[in-house]
């Protein structure tokens, strides 16, 4: 019993017959193709080496069962576009493996790993190779990663790109005091080596600044723009911290620092064994 598949995307499926239910294994998207998804779609892994959408209540699952195929953005002109929709990939995925790759976030979820497990094997790989260029682009919406490979990213021809803004650097320590001192010469054109807090690349060369002091007074934090947030999707997926949770919650800054310096856990290092709370009243 065959039936004819008319897509204009291929689909590879290997059909199992198992009490009448049907596996479907791969979403292959060739280049030159695109395959859009606006539904429930659930695949054991995908090879996009076209243009991979997903909009807005749409959904698209792969890496399931137990060898947890990886997937692939792999191709010249291979792109991954989310429009609020959800991307789950529940195995390891490789960006430009072979050549080049473009993920595009434009709202919504792209979760590559099972946030719910340590040993998860869940993970991002955006090497660097010869002729090929990766990018990461952020213009709005989650991407999270279990695990995020960048032995060999970073470089001039793998990116991450922040709203058209390349990002190559890190926050040492507290960062509501220095994502803005950061932003104001970045946008002054300013040299970020006068910024403190942060290590980020020059060329072939990384540069470590030193740490800002940290915040004495946690009741001046601004209190976070949580309508910004797209509070259902991180409650869906478990994204808040903590116990979880019937209904919706979010976090709340009590304290900061702790005394202790126990050698598995990165507060020592992170916040200095200072204790600093908040004002009771």
């Amino acid at each position: 019993m065959s039936k004819k598949l008319n897509l204009l995307t291929s689909v590879v499926m290997v059909l199992v017959l198992a009490g009448g239910a049907m596996a479907i294994e791969t979403l292959v998207v060739p280049q030159g193709t695109t395959h859009t998804v606006t539904g429930k779609e659930v695949y054991s892994s995908f090879e996009v080496a076209g243009t991979l959408i997903v909009e807005k209540g749409g959904e698209l699952t792969a890496g399931l069962g137990t060898d947890k195929p990886r997937s692939t953005i792999d191709g010249l002109e291979a792109k991954v576009i989310v429009n609020g929709g959800v991307i789950n990939v529940n195995s390891r995925i490789n960006v430009g493996y072979a050549s080049n790759a473009t993920i595009i976030m434009n709202g919504g979820l792209f979760r590559i790993g099972d946030v719910n497990r340590f040993d998860d094997t869940g993970d991002i790989k955006m090497p660097d190779n010869e002729g090929g260029t990766q990018r990461i682009i952020l213009n709005g919406g989650l991407l999270w990663a279990h695990r995020c490979q960048t032995k060999y990213a970073f470089t001039d021809d793998a990116k991450i790109i922040v709203a058209g803004g390349e990002m190559r650097l890190d926050t040492l320590g507290e960062g509501e005091e220095t994502i803005v001192a950061l932003l104001e010469a970045l946008e002054n054109g300013d040299s970020l080596e006068g910024v403190s807090g942060i290590a980020y690349r020059s060329g072939g060369d990384i540069k470590i600044n030193g740490r800002r002091s940290r915040v004495t007074d946690l009741d001046a934090i601004a209190t976070p723009a949580w309508h910004h947030f797209e509070l259902e999707t991180y409650h869906q997926n478990r994204f808040v911290g903590g116990m979880y949770s019937s209904s919706i919650t979010v976090p709340m800054l009590a304290t900061r620092g702790c005394p202790y310096q126990c050698t598995y856990c990165s507060a020592p290092n992170m916040w200095t064994p200072r204790w600093i709370p908040r004002d009771g009243r």
